[in-house]
Formats: structure tokens, sequence, C-alpha cells
């Protein structure tokens, strides 16, 4: 239990440590994979993009900030650009 808080810990302090470009810094890999699931013209989000940003999140406490942060955002998305919601919920369903 006490090394799951401490993950909490470094990802919460990790994620607020983020601007209004959660993506600024990010791994252009993790970014081009996270764009694609949320930031698509289309409504069907690539089975391949979603299985790509879980992986990359799952290499450090970093990414998965990252990742947490870019989630948080798009699901706040005003309901005109709901394809950034869809994309983000189908992560989070990952």
């Amino acid at each position: 239990q006490g090394s799951m808080r401490q993950v909490f810990a470094r990802v919460k302090a990790a994620a607020s440590n983020g601007g209004p470009d959660e993506l600024a810094d990010c791994d252009p890999v993790l970014r081009a994979a996270l764009q694609q699931v949320t930031c698509s013209d289309c409504a069907v989000v690539p089975v391949q993009d979603l299985d790509q940003v879980v992986k990359l999140a799952s290499e450090s406490d970093g990414n998965l900030a990252i990742v947490l942060r870019h989630l948080e955002v798009n699901l706040g998305a005003p309901t005109h650009e709901w394809r950034r919601v869809h994309g983000s919920l189908n992560l989070l369903d990952r």
C-alpha cells in the first residue's frame, strides 16, 4: 500500500506541474499517440493508438502523469468538441 501511495503522490506532483499545453515537453511518440486518440476528425478511435498510449504510460511515472493530465484536460472539453471526450473515455476504458 505504501508504494502505491508513493506512486500516486509522484504522479499527482508531476501532473500538477503541467502548464496550459500539457503536451509541450512530451515525448513525440506519446504526443502523437495521444493526439490520435483525442484530436482525430474521426469518431473511431484506433485500437493500436489506445494500446500505444497505455504502453507508453506504463513505462514511466512522467509519461503516466502526462497521460492523466491530458485526460483531465480533454474530459473537460466543450460539448462541440465531443471527439476529445469520446477519445478520452475510450482510453480510460483501457
